[in-house]
């Protein structure tokens, strides 16, 4: 049965009277028990009536005797959400102060809640996380309703009762529901009790007084995410020569890889918009030595004025040192099919299997196989072939039957692209019956993958008796 009307089924409907209407409505709700409690609960109930059934089915909930089973538990609060936290998101705005009160109750005896369950799966985290969310929007608009609610006095007392699983994005994602000197009361408040949090809150204000105080005068405390932060709200306003600072600064110091990562690529685009645009081209050399990451490439062409093949040579020639794999996956990055070709054609010509040996080792079959489909809508069928043809090898190397489809497929995918070749590029790999033939020599006794081929691959082949 479909889970959704057609189209043509949704204008027959639209044509039904309001008398023919209710006659369905009162046909389903006769039928299925469900459909009644989702129309009163979404059509029938003023605001009130569905915080009241709200807080009913929540105690249900929290009565139930509990249970320790995986399934079970994940089941149990992922049933929760959807029955109480999802609703009350609904009624957050029109019944502000009800909704903290409720939100408030449930997030006091999560803990009770927690300890009859095995959390291990996680989705306990959901259920809080979005009753979080609720409250704090909730709380925000009775704010704007009465401004003499205390707004931090709750924030403190329910970060104060799961300060385990607060998370720190909270005020981040709801701020355009809660006033921006309600959270600059919240930072005040926390200064010298949590100078973590007060930095985090001084991020969403975009306090850019507190927070170079803070920086020159304890360089937020060693924590390169912070400075690194703190570099890019510099940037963003327009900053550069500080931002230059913050970051020389900061890469030279021992940070976490990817703070660094981001600290790297971040000096580039600031040195750039600082001017200093040559200093930013050596800088994408640089780094891109060290990882081979294609962005340092597109930086370079982007912050490149007058660019020719000398300056890009030296990107190519770094990859093509460190073997087939980086090249390939580089070329393929930058989408120089080319370039990935004409690599490809100069290891053919040269007879280098080697190479290519081990490339399921560092390469995913999903990657090589997106590699080959673009590459045949480029114009580069040789390439696409070559690729195809190496999948169905490492398939059936693995003697996976279950897998023997996706060997056929691309079987199948390399002798469509095989139409398009040149004749030229014809002669660097064997024809398909050649291929064909290699390839049944070595692989003869997977009966189900030949039986699999036989509607596709040439009669030449099939005539000759082999399958």
């Amino acid at each position: 049965m479909s889970k959704k009307l057609t189209k043509k089924q949704i204008e027959q409907l639209s044509q039904f009277t309001v008398d023919e209407l209710l006659g369905v409505i009162h046909d389903l709700s006769e039928k299925y028990g469900e459909i009644n409690q989702y129309l009163a609960m979404n059509y029938l109930m003023s605001p009130e009536e569905k915080l009241k059934n709200i807080e009913n089915e929540y105690k249900r909930q929290f009565r139930k005797k509990g249970n320790y089973e995986y399934w079970k538990s994940h089941a149990f609060f992922l049933d929760l959400e959807n029955k109480t936290v999802r609703s009350l998101d609904s009624l957050a705005l029109g019944l502000p102060l009800e909704t903290v009160k409720i939100t408030e109750k449930m997030i006091g005896e999560a803990d009770d809640l927690f300890e009859k369950y095995d959390t291990s799966s996680g989705s306990w985290q959901d259920y809080l996380y979005g009753l979080l969310n609720v409250w704090i929007k909730a709380l925000g608009a009775a704010y704007k309703k009465d401004n003499q609610v205390d707004f931090v006095g709750h924030y403190l007392e329910v970060k104060s009762n799961c300060d385990y699983y607060f998370p720190s994005d909270l005020l981040q994602n709801n701020k355009a529901f809660v006033p921006r000197e309600v959270i600059q009361k919240i930072r005040d408040t926390l200064k010298g009790h949590d100078d973590q949090e007060a930095l985090e809150i001084s991020f969403i204000l975009r306090d850019q007084e507190y927070l170079a105080h803070c920086y020159e005068s304890n360089r937020f405390l060693h924590n390169g995410f912070f400075c690194f932060k703190y570099a890019q709200l510099l940037l963003d306003e327009f900053k550069t020569e500080e931002a230059v600072l913050v970051l020389e600064e900061l890469k030279s110091t021992a940070l976490p890889y990817d703070i660094q990562f981001k600290v790297e690529h971040l000096l580039v685009d600031a040195l750039y918009e600082n001017g200093d645009r040559e200093k930013a081209l050596n800088l994408c050399k640089e780094y891109f030595s060290k990882n081979l990451d294609s962005e340092y490439y597109r930086k370079f062409i982007k912050y490149h004025s007058d660019l020719n093949a000398l300056d890009t040579e030296y990107f190519y020639q770094r990859v093509y040192e460190r073997g087939t794999i980086s090249y390939l996956r580089f070329t393929a990055n930058i989408e120089n099919w080319s370039a990935f070709e004409s690599f490809l054609i100069e290891k053919m010509v040269d007879n280098d299997d080697k190479c290519f040996e081990n490339i399921f080792n560092f390469l995913q079959v999903s990657t090589v196989r997106k590699w080959s489909t673009t590459l045949a809508q480029q114009g580069y069928p040789l390439s696409a072939v070559f690729l195809r043809r190496k999948l169905v090898e490492d398939n059936l190397k693995q003697a996976r039957s279950a897998n023997y489809k996706y060997a056929v497929s691309d079987l199948k995918k390399s002798l469509d692209f095989m139409a398009y070749i040149s004749e030229e590029h014809q002669k660097l790999i064997p024809s398909t019956l050649a291929y064909i033939t290699a390839l049944h020599e070595k692989h003869q006794r997977k009966y189900a993958f030949w039986n699999a081929c036989v509607d596709f691959i040439p009669e030449e082949f099939t005539k000759s008796g082999y399958i």
